[in-house]
């Protein structure tokens, strides 16, 4: 849109008493200052603005629409134009006055770079358009750039900013981009806006759960596979809305999803919020697959070992075994969290005798003197002791071969092993209170509240005020009270979910900033949870290997992780541990 310069300049002199060779000067530094990417005609709107002058009429609105590899933090007022590539789910967050606030993202791209622009609240209803989806070319207006991440950008829209679909552009800058279909072979573990396609090889059964929260919803697990391989898609809640009436032999499409690991080092296939699904695409590309002959798979383990070992061949840490054994004596079952029952049993052979933790439908398995079979169990220290556990992944039957004599007198959970503090790589699903651990895990949520807390000197807890002064709980004084860091994050490593608390150093280590840092951008947005959402974009998703002892809470009823430590995945320590677990 032309902008009448002299016009401009005219009006400032108007405003500002100040002469044409001085504004002009004014325009030339501003146009400095933006490192060259603002025209003459947009530096003079912004100094207009800055003396006040308001421009109510359209045709004297101004707008520098740039490239990305253009933008630079600092910039305002501009337009944006660039092609969906991602669509990230939206999130709820409690604002500091009580209220609900909600937080979704998108990526976009040119021929020139990709950024992220956020969206809040109201903002929002840009998700439920019908353009909303990969490869729809977008305009937004009344941008505002702002310092991301690592040094990168992030993109805000002002209070008049407006969203266009579909503007009038050069293509040429705005290169279109089909959704990329991997084979089920391709797919990794936690990677965002995936496609792929598969032939339906199990018979899809919607399962009623009622989730942590007390809500009733319904999942269904879909398996697809083609000719590479195969993978699990479960479907929750309203998404069975677009799966209604599928079954086996049936094409799905998935387009815009995201991976994570599942059972088993398998790789799991999700959908976000704008992940696209087409049951039965009619493209004769299709065809080799609608005519295939696929089956479903069992999901087996590498890790079992292949001959059975006796009672006193088990060592701590010791996963993947295959042991048969006599049930001895079966003690009472007791919860250890909702929906979580577990019964102790001491079991034997001729070798020894050890307790056996055997986990909810199971226990009904259970009979005094039958011998059974254990495939892919594995061996935990609890409680000092060293305790036989099944697992999720462990499978329990009746054996054929029965074992008639038993060693009573070499108990191996009463022997005492050399057990170091060095954390034990396991699963979410195996976790037991007490337990020095190491998983490797994504995150899944950071809950948005303030990383701080104003805590007793002397205790570290938590201290109340009463009018102007501290009083801690527990040791009943006024104190003046210092700063702690604590949150948590809740992490995913496909078995399971677990949530870490983080505090310290680590703490600080996290969120990459210090704790004065945090108080210092708190003050500035006015917003308890400023520090954390300034890191949502980069930690969502991310994958580390957390290091932590797990204690069980009276509170939450379930195991949680409290975190020692963090760090990158290497890529050459990883290789290494997965051959030293085949080896065993």
């Amino acid at each position: 849109m032309k902008v009448d310069i002299e016009k401009v300049i005219k009006l400032i002199m108007d405003k500002s008493g100040k002469s044409k060779k001085e504004i002009l000067e004014e325009i030339k530094d501003q146009m400095d200052k933006m490192g060259g990417f603002l025209s003459e005609e947009g530096a003079a709107m912004m100094i207009a603005q800055d003396h006040g002058i308001k421009f109510e009429k359209e045709e004297e609105k101004f707008e520098k629409r740039l490239l990305i590899n253009e933008l630079i933090a600092g910039m305002n007022s501009i337009s944006v134009v660039g092609r969906i590539s991602a669509l990230y789910p939206i999130r709820e967050f409690t604002r500091k006055d009580g209220g609900v606030g909600k937080v979704g993202s998108v990526l976009l791209e040119d021929r020139t770079g990709q950024i992220r622009l956020t969206l809040w609240d109201d903002q929002i209803e840009f998700f439920e358009h019908e353009d909303a989806k990969i490869g729809t070319l977008m305009e937004i207006t009344s941008v505002n750039i702002k310092s991301g991440w690592k040094e990168g950008l992030d993109m805000n829209v002002g209070k008049k900013g407006q969203i266009k679909f579909n503007p009038d552009v050069n293509l040429d800058d705005y290169p279109e981009f089909e959704a990329e279909i991997l084979k089920i072979l391709d797919l990794e573990a936690n990677k965002n806006n995936v496609s792929t396609v598969g032939k339906v090889v199990n018979d899809p059964v919607p399962k009623d759960i009622t989730t942590k929260d007390g809500r009733q919803t319904q999942v269904t697990e879909i398996f697809i596979a083609d000719e590479t391989g195969q993978i699990k898609i479960p479907f929750w809640g309203e998404k069975n809305d677009l799966i209604k009436g599928i079954k086996n032999g049936d094409i799905i499409l998935v387009e815009g999803g995201y991976t994570k690991e599942g059972f088993n080092n398998s790789v799991e296939l999700n959908l976000g919020f704008n992940s696209k699904v087409v049951v039965n695409p009619k493209e004769k590309k299709y065809a080799a697959l609608r005519q295939s002959e696929l089956k479903f798979q069992s999901i087996g383990t590498s890790k079992t070992q292949s001959t059975p070992i006796k009672i006193d061949q088990l060592t701590p840490n010791f996963s993947g075994i295959k042991i048969k054994f006599k049930c001895i004596k079966i003690e009472e079952t007791r919860e250890v969290g909702k929906g979580l029952i577990v019964c102790d049993v001491l079991v034997g052979d001729e070798t020894g005798v050890v307790n056996f933790s055997v986990w909810n439908d199971n226990i009904e398995l259970l009979k005094k003197g039958e011998t059974y079979n254990l495939v892919n169990g594995y061996v935990n220290m609890f409680q000092n002791k060293l305790s036989l556990n099944q697992g999720k992944s462990g499978v329990l039957e009746i054996s054929q071969e029965k074992i008639t004599k038993i060693n009573m007198g070499n108990n191996i959970s009463e022997k005492k092993f050399e057990v170091s503090n060095k954390k034990s790589r396991m699963k979410i699903h195996e976790l037991r209170p007490d337990d020095i651990v190491e998983i490797r895990a994504s995150i899944l949520d950071i809950p948005l509240k303030k990383p701080f807390y104003e805590a007793c000197p002397k205790c570290n807890k938590k201290v109340r005020r009463d009018k102007l002064e501290f009083i801690c709980p527990k040791c009943n004084e006024v104190v003046i009270p210092v700063e702690r860091i604590f949150y948590s994050v809740l992490l995913d490593d496909g078995t399971g979910n677990l949530r870490a608390n983080v505090g310290g150093d680590v703490g600080e280590k996290l969120l990459d900033m210090t704790l004065e840092e945090m108080k210092s951008l708190l003050e500035e947005e006015l917003v308890d949870e400023a520090p954390i959402k300034s890191k949502l974009g980069y930690l969502l998703g991310k994958e580390y290997i957390f290091t932590g002892k797990v204690k069980y809470s009276d509170f939450s009823k379930n195991n949680e992780l409290q975190l020692r430590d963090f760090r990158e995945i290497n890529v050459e320590e990883e290789i290494n541990y997965m051959l030293n677990e085949l080896e065993r």
